[in-house]
């Protein structure tokens, strides 16, 4: 079994590189799902009034916004001296937060199937239905959401070798993309 910073210097040397658009695909969607589930518990307000609308936005936004940031940490990469490709950037940041993947296929599936559309609108909570479920399966995104900061930190890490920086970019990375792809839309609608 291969340590993850090695994993990720595969990734880099490999020149093909076709998982990423599929990848990123469905890791958008899991995003852009527990963007919308979000809004609702905390805000109550199904922008548009339309699920899927709502998600269909929240991956155009996720794809457009993860591929800028990955632009900028490339440039800023080649700015501090770290030989380093766009496209590897791409493919490792896409593999790095593909725990999402595995969070879309698990814990979307059981959300549904044990709280049904009420896993989206909060109208009642799940909270309200089945509180240990419901407790059990924000701790487990929460758990998602730590290991893709976690993965962002060390495909940082193998192209730089700097653990402040790969430390900061990780998190940072992960917490832009998915505060505004939650949150934006609550400020430009209201």
């Amino acid at each position: 079994m291969e340590s993850p910073v090695s994993a990720f210097k595969k990734i880099i040397f490999s020149e093909h590189k076709n998982f990423v658009s599929l990848l990123l695909f469905f890791i958008s969607l899991k995003v852009a799902i527990n963007a919308v589930i979000v809004r609702n518990a905390l805000f109550n307000n199904i922008i548009l009034d339309s699920i899927p609308i709502n998600i269909a936005a929240g991956m155009v936004l996720f794809i457009v916004l993860f591929i800028l940031l990955v632009y900028g940490i490339t440039g800023l990469n080649n700015l501090l001296g770290y030989a380093n490709r766009f496209k590897d950037n791409l493919a490792l940041y896409t593999y790095a937060n593909s725990i999402f993947v595995f969070g879309l296929i698990l814990l979307t599936t059981l959300k549904y199937a044990l709280f049904g559309i009420y896993a989206f609108t909060f109208e009642p909570s799940p909270f309200e239905l089945k509180t240990m479920a419901a407790w059990v399966i924000t701790a487990l995104e929460g758990l998602f959401f730590i290991l893709a900061v976690i993965k962002s930190i060390q495909a940082t890490f193998a192209q730089t070798t700097n653990t402040i920086y790969s430390t900061i970019t990780g998190i940072v990375f992960v917490l832009l993309l998915v505060g505004i792809v939650t949150f934006l839309p609550v400020l430009i609608i209201g």
